[in-house]
């Protein structure tokens, strides 16, 4: 990842076309075919396949689907869709080389988890960190956990002597802020307790959370998809 400083946006924007390049990458933008690709996005995930939660087999229901009287499945894809709030993302970062201390002014939604990212990224003490969260300008999620970004200003800003603001135009929020609940839930039901189901969601490249956030969505889904269902 490159990151350049300067004294204004557009100074900013006119050289990072300098010294900013980019390869042309095999795409890989299907999830229900990524599991077969002929390319892998990471060679440490073959197959692209970045998380996983099984619970019970599923060949241990089919006895129960093969004695139910009526059997009703059912495939559900949900589009995909990105948080466009009314502000966009954006972060000021002042370091005190003498205290040893970060201030930063975040339009986030959890400001104590960009603190314990800071402290963490920084290794240094949370007290150490003071973080200031004014009027979040809508969020939907998006501002929930601190991004490839925030870490860029957070780090640099410990090497410069002034504060360092980053403010993303629109944009730059469509093409990278990130998008949501592009998924596909395959359903399968019965009149009877034993509903089953399963998830697929695609995870980006480059994901801000440690947990695939596909995995934290079909574990949701899995949850409520037996709500349609009779049970006793």
């Amino acid at each position: 990842m490159a990151m350049v400083v300067a004294v204004d946006r557009y100074t900013a924007e006119d050289a990072a076309e300098l010294v900013v390049d980019y390869d042309q990458l095999p795409p890989v933008v299907d999830y229900a075919t990524a599991l077969e690709p002929t390319e892998s996005i990471h060679a440490s995930h073959p197959g692209n396949l970045v998380g996983e939660l099984a619970g019970r087999p599923m060949a241990d229901l089919a006895p129960v689907f093969e004695r139910a009287p009526h059997v009703v499945s059912v495939t559900v894809h949900q589009q995909s869709y990105g948080p466009v709030p009314m502000e966009t993302r954006g972060i000021v970062a002042e370091w005190s080389a003498p205290a040893g201390e970060m201030t930063i002014w975040a339009a986030t939604q959890s400001p104590h988890e960009v603190r314990s990212f800071c402290a963490r990224l920084l290794g240094v003490d949370e007290h150490r960190v003071r973080v200031v969260m004014r009027d979040t300008g809508g969020g939907f999620g998006q501002k929930m956990l601190p991004q490839r970004e925030d870490m860029c200003v957070m780090l640099a800003a410990v090497k410069l002597p002034a504060a360092l603001k980053w403010i993303e135009d629109r944009q730059e929020h469509l093409l990278a802020a990130g998008q949501a609940r592009h998924e596909r839930v395959l359903g399968q039901g019965e009149r009877a307790p034993a509903p089953r189901s399963s998830v697929e969601s695609p995870q980006p490249a480059f994901p801000a959370r440690t947990l695939p956030s596909g995995v934290l969505h079909g574990t949701t889904r899995s949850e409520g998809s037996a709500t349609p269902f009779r049970t006793n």
